[in-house]
């Protein structure tokens, strides 16, 4: 009986003496917000291809004269490439982007999420590092 109170006591007591580390508010997490409304082609400073898999198309990581830098999808043409509609979505700093965009495969437009970050310079997508590719000249919209 002594063993049952003492337990119930130190079962009682236990939570007292556990401090858990406070959590930051919501608000003072990182918010993520769509950074491609920046994006214009007179906007882009520099910017690196990058295989993304997908059939006709290239993952394109601008950097805008402002110091801003994320990934976009872009289609390949014959004469270079050009952005999709598409809405990238990141928070400042935190090297992790979400694109919501609409490929053109074959026949078909399906839309996608496609989840992408970057680690000391190398940039990832589903868990793989995507291959550099050659550049190939930056265009506005599709070249006729």
């Amino acid at each position: 009986m002594k063993t049952r109170f003492l337990a119930l006591g130190l079962m009682t007591l236990l939570p007292a003496c556990v401090q858990i580390a406070p959590q930051p508010p919501t608000s003072a997490r990182a918010q993520e917000v769509r950074v491609s409304d920046g994006y214009s082609r007179k906007a882009v400073k520099s910017y690196q291809v990058f295989h993304s898999g997908i059939e006709g198309h290239a993952i394109v990581v601008v950097r805008l004269g402002d110091g801003r830098h994320f990934p976009m999808l872009f289609r390949k043409t014959d004469k270079g490439i050009y952005p999709i509609p598409q809405s990238v979505f990141g928070a400042q700093g935190a090297g992790r982007w979400s694109i919501l965009c609409e490929p053109h495969v074959g026949q078909v437009y399906a839309l996608r999420r496609l989840e992408l970050s970057s680690v000391d310079g190398a940039l990832f997508m589903a868990g793989g590092r995507l291959a550099p590719s050659a550049m190939v000249p930056l265009l506005d919209r599709p070249a006729l």
